[in-house]
């Protein structure tokens, strides 16, 4: 149950921070999920066969040591999930996420975008510097039509450019009260803002450069 709960309440940056690990510790961690055999009998001498190979999941194979086994050999996958998919354990994870969860290859790359930006969001901008400023609604059907499954969710954001730095962030309002403390806060002054939405974000360049 426990492992269960820990796939379902996975965000897709978690995935993406599971798959980037060594194949050892992602294979590792699919072990203790259960995904993955922890251990593996040999049919002949029902004793504990040993996994050789490392890395990547191709090289991996589980055999019996013993004399009297003659090497008895087992896919490492064998009786799983993975078993009959030649794609690697980490891809396969992947693309069971996005299955699971309705991503289409659009939707994931903005999900991805906005999740690793409001985590990690930038100080940008600063004398001689152009931040173009923007701001998007995010929201989510379920199966991708008929009637929102959430509430829309804001996002407000600049970009410098040539260096492509960015910084982004939830808001639930939009108004010059919101959106300019937030301009403040990860606009270096001097920098010039280019932007095409209304009148809210009048008195910018006055409120950086002061």
């Amino acid at each position: 149950m426990a492992a269960r709960q820990e796939l379902q309440d996975m965000k897709l940056k978690d995935v993406y921070a599971k798959v980037a690990l060594p194949d050892d510790e992602f294979n590792a961690w699919m072990t203790s999920l259960g995904l993955l055999h922890a251990r593996m009998a040999c049919d002949s001498c029902h004793q504990d066969m040993t996994l050789e190979g490392k890395g990547d999941d191709s090289t991996k194979i589980w055999v019996c040591n013993r004399r009297r086994c003659l090497q008895a050999e087992k896919g490492y996958k064998m009786g799983i999930f993975f078993e009959n998919v030649s794609l690697p354990t980490k891809k396969i994870s992947l693309l069971s996420y996005f299955w699971a969860n309705k991503l289409g290859t659009v939707e994931k790359q903005k999900d991805v975008c906005a999740e690793h930006f409001t985590a990690n969001p930038e100080h940008i901008g600063g004398t001689g510097v152009v931040v173009e400023i923007n701001e998007t609604c995010v929201s989510k059907r379920k199966y991708q039509r008929g009637r929102l499954i959430r509430p829309n969710q804001w996002l407000f954001g600049g970009i410098e450019r040539g260096s492509g730095r960015c910084f982004m962030v939830h808001v639930d309002r939009r108004d010059a009260a919101t959106l300019l403390p937030i301009i403040q806060d990860f606009v270096r002054p001097g920098a010039t803002i280019m932007s095409d939405l209304w009148c809210a974000y009048g008195g910018i360049q006055n409120l950086l450069q002061g």
